[in-house]
C-alpha cells in the first residue's frame, strides 16, 4: 500500500495539542512514575488554546486537560443534522414500505 494512505488509516487525522512525552497527566510514588495516560483526540478543530491543571496532584491523581476550540467547518453541525433527517426520513419510508406490504399479505391471506 502507499504510505501516506496507510499512515492516514492508522492516524486518521486525530491530533493532541500537548506534548506526547513532556506534558505528563499521571503521577505515582511522589514522582518516581509518571506518564501521559489521558489525551484528547480531536480532529477538524482549530485549537486557540489549552491548558492542563492541578499540577500537584491534590484534586485527582491526574491532571485536568483543557482546550477552547473552533470548528474548520462551522457548517459541519448543520450537514450533521440534515444527513440524520435524511437517514430518519429513509428509515420512515423502509418502515411504511413493509407496512404496507404486510397489510397486503395480511389483507390477501385473510381473503382466502
Amino acid at each position: 500500500l502507499i504510505k501516506s494512505i496507510v499512515n492516514r488509516a492508522i492516524n486518521y487525522d486525530f491530533v493532541d495539542p500537548f506534548h506526547k512525552y513532556n506534558d505528563t497527566t499521571l503521577q505515582a510514588y511522589n514522582g518516581i512514575i509518571q506518564g501521559k495516560l489521558d489525551w484528547l483526540l480531536m480532529r477538524n478543530l482549530h485549537i486557540n488554546q489549552f491548558q492542563m491543571g492541578n499540577n500537584d496532584y491534590s484534586m485527582s491523581d491526574h491532571k485536568w486537560l483543557q482546550i477552547r476550540f473552533t470548528l474548520k467547518n462551522p457548517n459541519i453541525m448543520q450537514t450533521i443534522i440534515q444527513k440524520n433527517q435524511q437517514n430518519q426520513s429513509k428509515k420512515n419510508k423502509l418502515i411504511n414500505n413493509i407496512f404496507t406490504i404486510y397489510n397486503y399479505f395480511f389483507f390477501f391471506v385473510i381473503s382466502i
